[in-house]
């Protein structure tokens, strides 16, 4: 017992000495920052931006010094400036910086001017664009409202531009081959995007919460959009996709993008028209669309997908055709003002919460001969109930 007490002991004693200090100092700018001695024991990484006073400019150091010695600043951790509110208008990185962390620097609203060291052999601001790019790979890393993307970049990365909320428009170039996840997430003045024909995928959620992002236009190229990319862009009422993409189209001027495959649509509008060739909606594919009031679902849809239609606030009505035999998880949630809907005798198959938070929803039209579902009324409680089980599909308000 007393050996396995010491192991213990001592094993908590050598990872206390494996922890990595921590002390304070300042950049050249003022603001004070949290520092971690590295391994080598002769470089830094800035852990924390800990200072309040951001207004203005922001020069990393490219030297600290900690009880009379002097540490490289080599790495910018994770996380290290999260956000300086609407203060921070200029950021300067030094030539030792070697590594910048994830989010280092995010949520900047106000942020026109990204400048780099031209003895930085990892990053460069190329061409006085306003940015941080990887110097080996061409891909922008951070971008700001001031940025002008230059042709020599092949790819824009995660978060790049995420929360730039003063950035109203921006030109990629043909360069570019990939938009990242959460490349423009929570742009909320971008107005509207062209993707040139250079680029093949979108990642997940980058254009998420662009709230005025009006147009789209999709080129030829675009072989993979990720999950979630257009959600709450409430303004968007126009999708255009090349007629040459043979993975995507926008048929018949439906402003849509469909998987002309499957013949699924993946992203609506508020003018979107679906056609009578599209076979099934998508998850999400309206979501948040506020401006939706009306949508005519053709004899040819066969499932309507999990959030569908999410806080489609504007919808009254909505006709399921016979065609239809699923409806998803949360399909119609928080349609707070939609008030009749019909499920035909071909639905075989109603997701949780459906119906949930549709409080002005008095009519639900169900066929008495309905195989599987059925209504019953309690006052001003409208329930859905299987007929097979007895259980309760949905229950309104």
């Amino acid at each position: 017992m007393k050996r396995y007490i010491l192991l213990t002991l001592l094993m908590v004693s050598v990872v206390t000495g494996l922890q990595a200090q921590t002390f304070k100092a300042y950049c050249p700018t003022k603001q004070e920052i949290e520092c971690k001695i590295l391994k080598d024991g002769k470089s830094v990484e800035i852990v924390k931006f800990t200072g309040r006073d951001f207004l203005g400019n922001l020069s990393v150091p490219s030297v600290v010094v900690f009880e009379g010695k002097t540490y490289k600043v080599t790495a910018i951790g994770k996380k290290a400036l999260f956000s300086a509110g609407g203060s921070l208008h200029a950021i300067y990185i030094p030539q030792s910086i070697t590594a910048i962390g994830k989010y280092a620097f995010y949520n900047l609203d106000s942020l026109v001017s990204i400048r780099v060291d031209k003895g930085n052999r990892v990053y460069d601001s190329r061409e006085n664009c306003n940015a941080i790019i990887k110097s080996k790979t061409n891909e922008l890393v951070l971008g700001c409202q001031g940025t002008v993307i230059p042709s020599t970049v092949t790819s824009i990365g995660e978060s790049a531009f995420a929360s730039c909320s003063h950035l109203t428009d921006i030109f990629i170039p043909n360069s570019v081959k990939s938009i990242g996840a959460g490349a423009f997430f929570g742009c909320p003045s971008l107005t509207a995007i062209s993707i040139p024909n250079s680029v093949k995928r979108i990642g997940d959620v980058a254009f998420y919460y662009c709230y005025s992002l009006a147009s789209v236009s999709l080129s030829r190229s675009v072989k993979s959009i990720g999950r979630d990319v257009f959600h709450f862009c409430d303004s968007l009422a126009c999708i255009h996709v090349d007629p040459n993409n043979p993975v995507y189209d926008s048929r018949d001027s439906c402003n849509a993008i469909i998987l002309s495959k499957t013949n699924k649509l993946i992203v609506g509008c508020q003018n979107t028209i679906i056609p009578n060739t599209v076979k099934s909606i998508g998850n999400g594919a309206f979501y948040h669309c506020i401006g939706l009031d009306s949508i005519s679902i053709p004899n040819s849809v066969t499932s309507i997908g999990d959030w569908a239609f999410y806080h489609c606030v504007g919808l009254t009505s909505i006709n399921i055709p016979n065609s239809v035999t699923s409806i998803g998880y949360c399909a119609f949630y928080h349609c707070v003002n939609l008030t009749s809907i019909n499920i035909p005798n071909s639905v075989t198959s109603i997701g949780n919460d459906a119906f949930h938070l549709c409080n002005r929803l008095t009519s639900i039209n169900i066929a008495e001969d309905h195989p599987i579902f059925k209504i019953q009324e309690d006052g001003e409680t409208i329930r859905i109930i299987d007929k097979r089980t007895g259980s309760i599909v949905a229950i309104i308000p």
